[in-house]
């Protein structure tokens, strides 16, 4: 094999990709099974070793946990989380919780960490409406472009350094005034 190269992902990964983390996992399973180690096994599924155990300790969730998982497409972080419970009926419970509740992984997160003694996390901080220097640069800009485009422009925070732009024109000739007015043209025609 070439460095730098690829590697294909074998076709019982391709097969079970979009199944959910249990069926990977005992696709996984089957090749260490079949004497594959697990680095080996993550090059043939396009992740790295310590993917591939975290997949395989899903495996140690009881059946019926297992069933309910699939059965609701609980998502990997959760099942993860799960398995870090000392028992079966500690398991059980979080996960039916999940279920019952429609837990957020977080939420889940907090509950194990409390099952378990451990400190929890305190939630990040989140500005409900975004951070103050993008809700102050999206006014600026929106009134930038208010002037430029001779009507008014919305521009939101969607947060994460990204921002939506909104004008309303009232009819096609008012929208190829627009055009026009910020110095671009396009046939009238359709």
């Amino acid at each position: 094999m070439l460095v730098g190269m690829p590697t294909p992902v074998s076709p019982a990964f391709l097969a079970v990709e979009h199944a959910g983390p249990l069926a990977q996992a005992r696709v996984m399973a089957s090749q260490a099974a079949g004497g594959l180690t697990h680095a080996q096994i993550g090059q043939m599924a396009g992740m790295g070793r310590t993917a591939v155990c975290k997949r395989l300790s899903l495996l140690t969730l009881p059946a019926d946990v297992q069933a309910v998982a699939e059965r609701e497409r609980l998502p990997f972080t959760t099942l993860l989380l799960l398995t870090e419970l000392p028992d079966a009926t500690a398991q059980r419970r979080m996960c039916r919780r999940a279920v019952e509740e429609a837990l957020t992984t977080r939420q889940i997160e907090r509950e194990v960490a409390r099952a378990l003694g451990r400190a929890v996390r305190p939630a990040r901080r989140r500005y409900p409406a975004g951070h103050p220097d993008a809700l102050a640069l999206g006014e600026r800009a929106g009134d930038a472009l208010s002037r430029a485009a001779g009507r008014p422009v919305l521009v939101k925070s969607l947060g994460r350094g990204r921002f939506e732009v909104g004008m309303a024109a009232e009819s096609a000739d008012d929208l190829l005034a627009l055009v026009e007015r910020l110095g671009e043209s396009i046939d009238r025609d359709l």
